[in-house]
This record gives C-alpha cells, sequence and structure tokens, in this order.
C-alpha cells in the first residue's frame, strides 16, 4: 500500500510538452497491400517481415524494397510478429492463436498455448525463450474480462501460464530487457514488473484515466510506456521508470493525437508512433526519453508500430498498408525491387557471380554489393547494359555471408539476395 501511495503521487507531476522536429528522413515503401498493418519486427537491415489483418505475414529480404505474402493460416488479424533470427519467428492472434516457423516464413505451423484470449503481442529473447500477453475486455457472451501472460521456454512446443486472472482488463504489451526482468502493460493503465522471468509479477501501476499501449525496456532499471489519457483534454504520454518499476515520472503532450508503439535502438535513442484523424506521427528522443522532437509529422495513414535496428535503420507501419523507412543507405530507392528482370548466378557462390537484365537494357547504372551491416563493399558505376547482357564480379576476397546487390539508375531499381560461402 506504501507504494502504490508513492506512485499515486508522482502520477499528479505532470509535465506537459511541446514538441520540437527533428531532421530524420522518411520515404514510403510500397508493401502490395491495402491492409490494416499492426506489427513490424527486422532482424538486421535487410530482412523482416510485417503482419495484419486478414492472416497476412509479409516478408522483405532487401530492406522494404519488395514484400511477399507469405502462406500463413488465415482467417485471423495477426496482431504481433517476432523474430530471433532469419528461421524462427512467431505471430499471434486472436482466438488464443500463436503459429511458429522454423524456416523464415516458408511455413507457419499452428502452435497450441491453451488460450482462447485475443494474443495481443509476443516477444522472445531466444529462439527458446519467449512470452505472449493478451486476454479479453468481457464481451459477449460471457461479459467476463480476462488477462493473461504466457511463458515458453522451448519455442512454444509447449506454452504454461504465468498469469491468467478473470475480472481484469487485457494486457497489450510485453517486453523483457534479460530472462530476469520484464515489463506487461495494458488497459486500465496497468504496468505488470516481474525480476524473476515471470514466476511472479507484481502490479507497479494501476491507473483507469490512462490506457496503457506498448512497453520498452532498455536495461534492467529503466523502462518505457506509451499511455493515452483517457479524460479531457485526450492527448498521449510516455511514462518512464529508472528504478525499475519503484516510481514512474510521465510527460503528456499537448497536441491531439494518440501514439500506440515506441522502440529503442540503444538506451538513448528511441522513437514513438501513431497518429489521428488523417495525419500519422513519429517522435524521437536522442537524449534517453528526456525530451521528445516530430520526426516525421505528415499527412497520412494512422501508425500502429514503429521499429528499429540501430540508430538510422527503421521501418513504421500503419494502416491502409502503410510502411515508411528511415534507412540512410536505402534513401533515393523508393520504387518496388525488379528481381522478375534482373538474373544473379550462381547462388550461392564462392569466387565469381554473374548479372544480367532479362530482356531489359539499362544505361549509366550503378551496381553495389551491401553486406549485412549496409556498408558497401563492392561499387561499379556508369554501367551501359545491353538486353540480356551479362556482367561478372569477383568475390573471392569477400567473407562469408548474405550480401545484397543493388543495380539501379535514375529510373529502375533492381535488388537480390546473395550468399557468399
Amino acid at each position: 500500500m506504501k507504494k502504490m501511495k508513492k506512485i499515486s503521487l508522482l502520477l499528479t507531476i505532470i509535465i506537459t510538452v511541446t514538441i520540437g522536429y527533428s531532421q530524420s528522413v522518411w520515404h514510403s515503401q510500397n508493401s502490395g497491400v491495402n491492409n490494416y498493418l499492426s506489427d513490424v519486427h527486422f532482424i538486421n537491415q535487410w530482412e523482416g517481415w510485417i503482419s495484419g489483418n486478414t492472416g497476412l505475414i509479409l516478408h522483405s529480404t532487401d530492406g522494404g524494397f519488395s514484400w511477399v505474402n507469405q502462406e500463413a493460416p488465415a482467417n485471423n488479424t495477426y496482431y504481433s510478429v517476432f523474430f530471433t533470427d532469419e528461421f524462427n519467428g512467431w505471430a499471434t492472434g486472436y482466438g488464443g492463436k500463436i503459429i511458429n516457423t522454423t524456416d523464415g516464413g516458408e511455413i507457419w505451423n499452428m502452435q497450441t498455448p491453451g488460450s482462447s484470449e485475443f494474443l495481443y503481442d509476443i516477444f522472445f529473447l531466444d529462439e527458446y525463450t519467449g512470452w505472449a500477453v493478451g486476454g479479453d475486455n468481457g464481451a459477449y457472451p460471457t461479459f467476463i474480462s480476462q488477462r493473461e501472460i504466457l511463458y515458453t521456454n522451448n519455442g512454444g512446443q509447449t506454452w504454461t501460464h504465468q498469469l491468467n486472472e478473470s475480472q481484469k482488463k487485457p494486457l497489450e504489451s510485453v517486453h523483457f530487457s534479460s530472462t530476469e526482468n520484464g515489463y506487461a502493460v495494458g488497459e486500465s493503465g496497468t504496468i505488470l514488473h516481474t525480476t524473476n522471468g515471470g514466476a511472479n509479477w507484481m502490479e507497479v501501476m494501476s491507473d483507469q484515466s490512462y490506457h496503457m499501449y506498448d512497453v520498452y525496456t532498455t536495461n534492467s532499471t529503466t523502462a518505457f510506456v506509451i499511455a493515452y489519457y483517457l479524460g479531457l483534454p485526450h492527448v498521449p504520454a510516455i511514462f518512464k521508470t529508472t528504478d525499475g518499476g519503484e516510481s514512474w515520472s510521465s510527460q503528456t503532450f499537448s497536441e491531439d493525437f494518440s501514439l500506440s508503439s515506441i522502440c529503442f535502438s540503444d538506451e538513448m535513442n528511441g522513437w514513438a508512433a501513431g497518429g489521428q484523424n488523417g495525419f500519422s506521427t513519429l517522435l524521437k528522443t536522442n537524449d534517453g526519453g528526456e525530451t521528445w522532437e516530430y520526426d516525421y509529422p505528415s499527412t497520412g495513414d494512422y501508425l500502429t508500430n514503429v521499429f528499429f535496428t540501430d540508430n538510422q535503420t527503421g521501418w513504421a507501419v500503419g494502416s491502409s498498408g502503410t510502411v515508411l523507412s528511415s534507412a540512410g543507405f536505402l534513401t533515393g530507392f523508393e520504387e518496388i525491387s525488379q528481381k522478375e528482370n534482373m538474373s544473379v548466378y550462381p547462388n550461392p557462390a564462392t569466387s565469381l557471380i554473374s548479372v544480367r537484365l532479362n530482356n531489359a537494357s539499362g544505361n549509366n547504372m550503378n551496381l553495389n554489393l551491401f553486406n549485412m551491416n549496409g556498408q558497401s563493399v563492392y561499387k561499379a558505376s556508369g554501367l551501359n547494359l545491353a538486353e540480356n547482357q551479362e556482367i561478372q564480379i569477383s568475390i573471392e576476397n569477400l567473407t562469408n555471408g548474405i550480401y545484397h546487390l543493388v543495380l539501379n539508375n535514375a529510373s529502375n531499381n533492381y535488388s537480390e539476395k546473395i550468399v557468399v560461402k
């Protein structure tokens, strides 16, 4: 009871912020769909996945130049998608659905978590250890609200309930900084915290004047929560703790919009995404959340999720198939890659690769090979390629790994993932 009094006192100290402007460059990418996109997750600068309604899972291996619709089980809305590497991934939906892939999404299989609730978020520390959260708002026919936290230590072969409570509002987000330290947040201003991997969850905040949408923890003591004030005026808020959830400070924003997602690339650099009434909003901090600036104030569709792999490379997704990218080394390649018009072989390769435009030609073309850190390891410019002309590139000095070949000029972009071994 003493702790709850301390928290209530802190919540009365609210800082109202007028937002400035930062200088990041965002550009649109073509998802190829018009669906409501719920989540985005990348494992590096090139390979990522997007989840959405009507059973949608999209996959990109070229930084979002192009997206392929994977054959996930239909008749579901996948609220969250998470991958630990290029092979192992999971997505969650309604009706207690968790699907899993071990081959990068070529095949998705149903897991049996023992839940029938909406599962809004999933998070894994590695290919074995993960949590999923959700619940039910108490709709027909039971009218009984529910919240739950599921846990697996074997990649989802089996799931157990760490929390399963009725008469409690659903949880919407979960995030861990280690195997021990994690947070889960949801409706009714709920923030739960664990210091033992979820064996015990402690409610460190419950304020029904807020709806908590997303949580991100950057270390064992610091965490951020995206919230929306339900009173008047309706304004967004970002809560922060620096003492492991013992106390929380909050920043509210004077503008009328909502936030739905938060992500940090390190302890200092973070982004928050949302919008309202026909415009999208991205906020950015480079001082650990002390101040926030507009990073992408724009007319457009509401943004549901934001994800960064490093300080310069990130994506945001939203309604109507919206995908935005801030990948610095990809700037200028907004068009969809025309993979079908370019052949790269052999692939995998050891010493030489051949590149050919199929039934197409191009003048003044630039060719780049990027490693997985986005660094150019080979570059040629001013290439004039006749139809079906073949050029060869020596790769014998490259280390084994995955690379991306990008061939472009002012009017066309072609890209392909290659493997050097």
